[in-house]
């Protein structure tokens, strides 16, 4: 990369989530249901979601049956925490953290929660990013220390979350 060169951070920049209730509560068919996660989902790279994947969401109760074929606001938020959270938990154990969000937290609370959060972690990477762009005879190796450090905090808290689910599962 030359000095001048950065990495992109376009589309996450001041990213904010879809809060709970902006959500639509209107009932959405499932091929609107995916074009309207997918927009949310549109700024990050490798996380899609597509019919197949919510019938079988459905199928495996992870979420409630959609209503005469309709997604409502709770289903929808679900869904999208569902996107994200796959990323770094299983399907199942994300399923038992549905389960006590709704359970612990009740309708909305807890997804709104999630948002603040991945808001305040996205917008922290972002400031180690920016430390890597900083233009200097060794910007390459800034750049290669925060990736490092990345996959190292990723790693990290990947071990902390096996643990918190195992207890969570426990309970």
């Amino acid at each position: 990369m030359e000095e001048n060169e950065s990495v992109s951070l376009k589309g996450i920049t001041g990213y904010r989530m879809p809060r709970y209730e902006t959500i639509p509560n209107i009932g959405l068919y499932l091929n609107q249901v995916v074009k309207y996660i997918s927009d949310v989902l549109e700024p990050f790279s490798g996380m899609e979601i597509t019919e197949s994947m919510i019938s079988n969401y459905v199928k495996k109760r992870v979420i409630a049956r959609p209503v005469k074929k309709l997604y409502y606001r709770r289903q929808i938020s679900e869904l999208i925490f569902i996107s994200f959270a796959k990323q770094a938990a299983s399907i199942e154990d994300v399923q038992v953290l549905l389960l006590r969000m709704r359970s612990d937290y009740g309708e909305g609370i807890a997804y709104d929660l999630f948002c603040e959060l991945f808001e305040q972690a996205l917008c922290s990477s972002q400031l180690q990013v920016g430390v890597a762009k900083v233009p200097n005879a060794s910007s390459e190796r800034n750049r290669i220390e925060m990736i490092l450090q990345t996959i190292a905090s990723i790693v990290a808290s990947k071990v902390c979350l096996e643990r918190c689910f195992e207890e969570l599962q426990a309970d």
